[in-house]
């Protein structure tokens, strides 16, 4: 339940952090490319025009946000966690890292933005999960959580990189949207092989030597 309420949520912001998003992408995009920013001004003033415009009519998206936020507040405040145990906590921290290792294997087999992104998802899951047991997790924990965000900013950056380039496909065709299209087309590949090879590192241990590590911690919370 509340995780349809949390995606319900992001869809009312959506257009609104995408055309954020595209603004910030595209200056990036720019900056490693090398590219003069000067030769490409119009393309960074239509994207700043489509992002004030969303701008100017997002207070009715931003009040159904803030009113579905916090209708899950008033909900948070009943869940029953007095009783809450570790091993509850270690249980699905175990599970999604397994989830997380399937998602790369498919990845691996079937590179695409979909079985990418899929990865990507679970990637989130973990990061978050260790986070909020963070308090709970020995120090070595760390390079795990540091392997998550590092992984989610470089999935992160493609992910707008894909958005960016779906925007661009849609502008009339010159010589100059050619080229942003190309050096994006030539950037995903880079930021995928980067993020998977930082994600062997992060799924370098079985699902049951996880879970083995796991259940030790869970073993001094009993």
């Amino acid at each position: 339940m509340e995780k349809r309420a949390f995606q319900d949520a992001a869809k009312q912001l959506a257009p609104l952090r995408d055309a954020e998003v595209r603004i910030l992408t595209f200056d990036a995009l720019i900056q490693h490319a090398k590219f003069a920013p000067e030769d490409f001004a119009d393309v960074r003033e239509e994207l700043e025009t489509v992002a004030n415009l969303l701008e100017r009519r997002a207070d009715t998206p931003k009040r159904s946000a803030v009113e579905i936020l916090q209708a899950v507040r008033k909900r948070i405040a009943s869940w029953p966690l007095n009783h809450l145990e570790w091993k509850l906590l270690a249980r699905e921290i175990c599970r999604a890292y397994r989830k997380g290792r399937k998602a790369l294997q498919r990845y691996k087999r079937e590179a695409s933005p979909q079985t990418f992104h899929a990865w990507r998802k679970r990637v989130k899951e973990l990061w978050y999960h260790l986070r909020i047991a963070r308090d709970f997790l020995p120090e070595s924990v760390s390079r795990t959580i540091s392997e998550c965000r590092k992984i989610g900013e470089l999935a992160g950056l493609a992910q707008d990189m894909a958005v960016l380039q779906t925007n661009l496909a849609t502008r009339r065709a010159d010589h100059r949207n050619a080229l942003l299209i190309a050096e994006i087309e030539r950037r995903l590949p880079e930021l995928h092989e980067i993020a998977a090879k930082h994600g062997a590192r992060l799924y370098a241990q079985k699902p049951r030597e996880f879970a083995k590590w796991a259940e030790e911690v869970a073993s001094t919370k009993d």
